[in-house]
Order: C-alpha cells, then sequence, then structure tokens
C-alpha cells in the first residue's frame, strides 16, 4: 500500500500497531522510538537511551503506555507516548530459573514459565487467546508453550 521511513529510521527493530492506528516503532542502535500516524508522517519521537540499551520489542497498551522490552537487563520499561519513563516490569535475574515470565500490565507477576528446552535468546513473543505462549527465539524457531493463566 505505501511505504515510509527511510530518511528517518536507522535501526528499527520492534514494530506495533496500537488501537488508534498510530504505528510505534523502536529503534535498536540509536535507542529511540517513533511514532507514525498510519500515513507514514511522524507523530511523535523520543530517546529512550537514558533508561535502556539496545531495547528490543515495542507494544502498546489499552490504556496509551509504551512497553519495551529490554533482554539484557530481564525487564520491560514502560513510557508514555510523549516519552516520559513511567517504570520497570521486571528486572529481577530470573534468566537461570525460569524463560519467560508472564506480567499483568501493572508489573505483578502472573506466571512464570519454565521451559525444558534452554533458549540462548527470546527476540520477541505473542500471548494467544487460548493462554499459550509462541516465543521467537534466536535458533530460528517457534515453540508454542500452554499454560495455565491464574491471578
Amino acid at each position: 500500500m505505501r511505504k515510509f521511513g527511510a530518511k528517518i529510521l536507522q535501526h528499527p527493530r520492534g514494530v506495533c500497531v496500537d488501537s488508534q492506528g498510530r504505528i510505534i516503532v523502536v529503534e535498536f542502535m540509536v535507542m529511540r522510538v517513533i511514532i507514525f500516524d498510519s500515513y507514514g508522517n511522524v507523530l511523535q519521537k523520543f530517546s529512550c537511551f537514558q533508561y535502556l540499551e539496545f531495547p528490543n520489542g515495542v507494544c502498546a497498551t489499552p490504556n496509551n503506555e509504551i512497553v519495551i522490552s529490554y533482554y539484557r537487563v530481564h525487564c520491560i520499561k514502560v513510557f508514555s507516548y510523549e516519552g516520559q519513563y513511567l517504570r520497570q516490569i521486571g528486572g529481577e535475574d530470573n534468566h537461570y530459573n525460569f524463560n519467560f515470565t508472564i506480567f499483568v500490565q501493572k508489573g505483578n507477576v502472573l506466571n512464570a514459565l519454565e521451559s525444558k528446552v534452554k533458549h540462548a535468546k527470546c527476540f520477541d513473543m505473542i500471548l494467544i487467546d487460548d493462554d499459550s505462549v509462541v516465543p521467537a527465539i534466536k535458533d530460528y524457531r517457534l515453540y508454542r508453550y500452554f499454560h495455565p493463566l491464574t491471578v
């Protein structure tokens, strides 16, 4: 349909679309977030280098927060659409105990899943409606894990 961002984006790593159709991109090497409208016009951009190095994935919440995964510190950093740092979710080094930790939006742990397969690096992940988790792993594979979600 269209392309955009060629003269703006330097190292895009994660992308998502929020409930209003805005396209949110997080850039890896320059530690920056750029928010586009659906036509490719820049609505907002902000640096996040003070709070993380090498961001990985990005997601928008229904209450207009931007969450960015930071795999080096095993956490999520939360920002407003204006670029204000709001909070951190996770951060305890559970790298050797669990492969996946699922949080509620406020930051409380909902579930922690241990995998029999020790994955080298998880680049992205999605929670599916049937309560399964599908991560994209460094070994060029997708895995599907089923679990009960409890509060």
